[in-house]
């Protein structure tokens, strides 16, 4: 990303739901569906580089890729 010319980026610890099953948890002895899992939130601010390259380069299978 620094080659890029990207300078700066915000990572946060978040929680999430999607396609993805989570666990169930228990509220005062009530059993919730929690769907909710830990996840990764990367933002990042472009100004005057193409936004495509920055999406390009996150595809490639050395950036940001997890799992």
């Amino acid at each position: 990303m620094n080659d890029l010319g990207v300078t700066g980026m915000t990572v946060t610890q978040v929680m999430g739901c999607g396609i993805q099953k989570g666990a169930g948890e228990k509220y005062r002895g009530v059993e919730m569906d929690a769907t909710l899992l830990p996840k990764v939130q990367i933002d990042v601010v472009v100004g005057t580089i193409p936004v495509e390259s920055v999406i390009n380069l996150r595809r490639k299978p050395t950036c940001l890729r997890v799992g």
